[in-house]
């Protein structure tokens, strides 16, 4: 069932309780927003097909770098390489983003201005290793997200 109510003098904030699944709880510029996703999400609920955006509303590209920095890469061969790319990648602006937020636009505008620098193999390199961080986050830490790299030529 949704709710629906006002804060503040523009926006509305729509809240989902379905049984077995956690409560859902998004704020919105208008109402018509608010009830779109809300039916959205009771849909979801109810077809079984529902699944929490909520870690990568909160997760910035960074933390999962961080994570992925200190879980994966050490077991790696090439892990010193790795992480040099990785420490790299958490300076620039892009890792203070929300995952949820990152599409392959801008991991394409990320690509053309690394090929300004550095040569296409570099550039590959380091679009493959953000690639499986996207996608050990979401297959191994339970965080929903699309992986952007994906949607890109490489």
């Amino acid at each position: 069932m949704a709710n629906l109510r006002k804060r503040g003098p523009s926006q509305w904030q729509a809240q989902v309780r379905v049984c077995g699944y956690p409560n859902q709880t998004k704020t919105f510029n208008t109402r018509a927003e608010a009830e779109r996703w809300a039916k959205a999400t009771e849909v979801e609920m109810a077809q079984g097909s529902f699944l929490s955006r909520a870690n990568a509303q909160t997760t910035t590209l960074g933390d999962l770098l961080d994570r992925y920095l200190t879980e994966v890469t050490p077991h790696k061969k090439g892990a010193e390489p790795e992480a040099i790319r990785i420490r790299a990648f958490l300076r620039h602006a892009l890792a203070g983003r929300y995952v949820a937020t990152i599409r392959g636009i801008d991991i394409a505008r990320f690509r053309d201005e690394r090929m300004k620098t550095v040569t296409s193999a570099t550039v590959r390199r380091e679009l493959i290793i953000l690639s499986n961080v996207f996608e050990v986050a979401r297959k191994e830490w339970d965080i929903y997200l699309l992986n952007p790299i994906r949607d890109i030529k490489l």
